[in-house]
């Protein structure tokens, strides 16, 4: 028998898989010249803002799935705000691009820890494996992002 407790290997792979556009936009921001590192930018702030929707969305799905005939409003209020702040990070990357990259690694980590709160203990709702996959695919997103950050920094 399986144990409940470890990620199945599909979500596994397209996790790590998920991984590699953000090192991929990063490493052509550190390796290509203008106008190229601008569009290494341009796909890493959108390439981030996209995640942190899908994270949102799989709340808003979840929560339906969970209770199609009254899903909680707070739960789907908040679910649309990783859309927002990722729309705001992508546009902010032409004014304060390091406030973007803040706003991006917070959602992540608020989206870490709702998921955190609700795969454990006696309000678990999410199978006993997202929470240690979240943990590393969140961790994999915000090294990335602190990565992008000092890259920004100005010399």
């Amino acid at each position: 028998m399986r144990r409940r407790d470890i990620a199945p290997i599909g979500p596994w792979i397209i996790g790590i898989l998920g991984l590699v556009p953000f090192f991929g936009t990063l490493a052509g921001s550190m390796l290509a010249t203008a106008p190229l590192d601008g569009v290494s930018t341009t796909l890493f702030f959108a390439y981030a803002g996209v995640i942190l929707s899908f994270l949102g969305g799989a709340r808003w799905g979840f929560e339906i799935g969970a209770r199609p005939e009254a899903p909680d409003f707070f739960t789907l209020s908040f679910s649309v705000m990783p859309s927002l702040v990722g729309a705001i990070a992508m546009l902010s990357q032409y004014i304060a691009p390091l406030i973007g990259l803040a706003l991006l690694a917070g959602g992540f980590m608020l989206m870490w820890l709702w998921d955190f709160v609700s795969s454990g203990g006696s309000t678990r709702r999410w199978p006993l494996w997202y929470q240690p996959l979240r943990t590393i695919l969140t961790l994999g997103a915000l090294a990335a992002l602190g990565a992008k950050a000092w890259l920004t920094l100005p010399n």
